[in-house]
């Protein structure tokens, strides 16, 4: 039987960790993609109260996408393969995400980033 929860690490370069639990209950399909394409380097970028990480190569349709995010909650763009994390509560996003799960350390490292900075993501 596969675990629900799956912890994945953001080490943001110079700033520290962030950790990240996958719910495979919400998007089954999309964390199993994003979990096989671990260990990744890339670079985040801040915009207004979400912090974009992309995940070059990661292909995953629309999973149960919502528009509604409180704050902590990552999501998952299909169009544009990156990881949402939601800095604030959102009422409403202009496209829908797939839900993945939530960020259970370190949220504030993403809060204090000023535009972009680079990542590495992996399994924990």
């Amino acid at each position: 039987m596969s675990m629900p929860i799956h912890p994945i690490k953001l080490t943001l370069h110079g700033i520290g960790e962030m950790e990240i639990e996958l719910r495979r209950t919400l998007a089954p399909r999309t964390i199993s993609t994003i979990l096989n394409s671990l260990p990744m380097n890339t670079r985040a970028i801040k915009r207004n109260s979400e912090f974009h990480i992309p995940l070059h190569g990661v292909r995953a349709g629309p999973e149960h996408e919502k528009c509604v995010f409180d704050k902590g909650d990552v999501g998952f763009d299909p169009r544009n393969s990156e990881l949402i994390v939601f800095l604030s509560d959102e009422p409403s996003t202009l496209n829908p995400f797939n839900l993945i799960g939530k960020v259970s350390k370190g949220l504030e490292l993403a809060e204090k980033t000023r535009l972009s900075i680079g990542v590495s993501v992996d399994k924990e």
